[in-house]
């Protein structure tokens, strides 16, 4: 009997020695002995048979074909039709009793040599259809086995290909998330690109403690190749390519559960992440205040970023360089006790007022603010502006101060031809509740999560800045008319 095999069946299919205990009535230490492969399985035993039996039934419930994808190779002689079920376990007893067959396979062993020749098993996908299902099945066998992995999903040029199918793009996300939340590690890298889909898809990841999102310039020598990976740990990889032609796009996917493969592809991937950086970088909350308006942030070419438009996304509405330094000053009266920290944070105020109005004075501004958010905050008898953070106080302003706010935002509305307000009854955009931003194209894009405000993160990546400035301006141009009409928004701001 070959015990390796028998040790690699084990890891294969993801069997922890407690389930094929219980399934056998055995001792657990029996089966981490045949899994760890210093003790054999008795082929005389009462339980071998029953040992076959939980094979099949464990690669039944992983569904990724990962014994037939093995044996297809190693024993083609054998019939797969009469009984699919009777194969598996006739393969699984010749692999595990090594029967002396001349097939050849891919080794059980880590430590192959060098200059070898062997045959893997490599199942191969040739329509596209089945190569995403393929994929969504992978993820489906982690979550299944409840096992944390560390992951790491390269799109070289392939982004948008994967991820303009949205019934694969909502269950990739769900199942991407649902691994993250079992405690999966993901680093995520894709090349620099144009594409809105970016934030789109990423939006629902950026926060999540344990996902890291890299991106770089294409790094394969081959030109503008196009293809994505995904890898589990240092078990399964499954790659996916696409080859354009003058008439249509040939697709190939395959997946590698070999040593020798997944050592190649791992190298591959650890080589380009080791190029990529972070597409959203942590970002010290007293440094806003020079992102949004010192000029060593802004594009060199002056007159260009003076046309670039500004973007401002939260439920609080805005109150730089808005609202009036009187109001103001009376919100920090009404919040702050120290007269100290008041005319500390009432300085701050004035700066940053003058320096955003000089910095953003040209630049078109569409600010996006929810209706029902709007309606509760009148209706609430204090309204949170600030979370206390850092050396940052806490801001409340009363009902009064909130609705005097919004009649100064309706009058600067109505006065300033750069600034444009789109009210939505609906989250415009699929960000997480929490989330808020400021974003000016091509150049900066700050994102804050309202429950953690201290983990705001800022970007440098042209292409994803663009890729949510892109999604705004859509948002802003198939909004029916009245919600973003001026004299509109600001009777609504008005009589809150």
């Amino acid at each position: 009997m070959n015990n390796n095999r028998f040790s690699y069946l084990l890891n294969l299919l993801q069997i922890s020695p407690s389930q094929m205990a219980e399934y056998l009535n055995v001792d657990r230490t029996l089966v981490s002995k045949w899994k760890n492969g210093t003790r054999s399985i008795s082929v005389n035993s009462d339980y071998f048979n029953k040992a076959l039996e939980f094979l099949v039934l464990r690669n039944e419930v992983l569904n990724t074909n990962l014994l037939e994808n093995l044996f297809s190779s190693i024993y083609p002689e054998l019939d797969t039709e009469v009984n699919h079920k009777s194969y598996l376990i006739k393969s699984l007893r010749n692999y595990i009793l090594n029967d002396n067959t001349e097939h050849k396979t891919s080794q059980p062993q880590d430590n192959i040599a060098p200059n070898s020749v062997y045959n893997a098993s490599v199942p191969i996908y040739n329509n596209e259809e089945k190569m995403l299902l393929g994929i969504l099945n992978m993820l489906d066998s982690v979550i299944k086995s409840e096992k944390t992995e560390n992951l790491i999903f390269i799109f070289n040029n392939t982004f948008d290909l994967l991820m303009d199918y949205d019934s694969f793009r909502s269950k990739w996300l769900e199942k991407v998330l649902t691994l993250l939340d079992m405690g999966c590690k993901l680093t995520l890298a894709y090349t620099i690109s144009n594409s809105s889909k970016l934030f789109t898809c990423f939006s629902s990841l950026i926060f999540h403690k344990n996902c890291n999102i890299l991106s770089y310039i294409d790094s394969f020598s081959y030109n503008n190749q196009k293809l994505s990976l995904h890898m589990i740990g240092n078990k399964i990889f499954f790659l996916s390519m696409y080859l354009s032609s003058e008439r249509n796009l040939d697709v190939y996917g395959s997946i590698y559960l070999d040593p020798v493969s997944i050592n190649f592809y791992t190298k591959a991937a650890e080589k380009i992440i080791s190029k990529a950086n972070p597409t959203l970088s942590k970002l010290d909350p007293h440094n806003v205040v020079n992102i949004l308006c010192n000029n060593n942030y802004c594009q060199h070419n002056e007159a260009f970023a003076n046309h670039n438009t500004f973007y401002y996304y939260n439920n609080i509405p805005a109150f730089y360089p808005i609202i009036s330094d009187e109001l103001f000053y009376e919100i920090l009266c009404k919040s702050i006790d120290s007269e100290d920290i008041i005319k500390n944070e009432f300085d701050i105020f004035k700066e940053f007022k003058h320096n955003f109005r000089t910095y953003h004075g040209l630049n078109e501004e569409k600010h996006f603010y929810s209706i029902n958010s709007l309606i509760e905050m009148s209706n609430n008898e204090n309204i949170v502006y600030r979370e206390e953070f850092g050396q940052f106080p806490k801001l409340v302003a009363s009902n009064s101060q909130f609705k005097r706010h919004m009649k100064e935002l309706a009058d600067y509305l109505l006065s300033n031809e750069k600034l444009n307000i789109c009210l939505y009854s609906e989250t415009p955009i699929p960000f997480t509740p929490s989330f808020h931003c400021w974003c000016k194209k091509n150049e900066y894009l700050i994102i804050f999560d309202n429950n953690h405000i201290s983990e705001s993160k800022t970007c440098t990546d042209t292409a994803f800045i663009n890729s949510l400035s892109n999604l705004f301006e859509q948002q802003f141009l198939y909004s029916p008319k009245h919600l973003k009409s001026k004299e509109f928004v600001a009777d609504f701001l008005r009589n809150l």
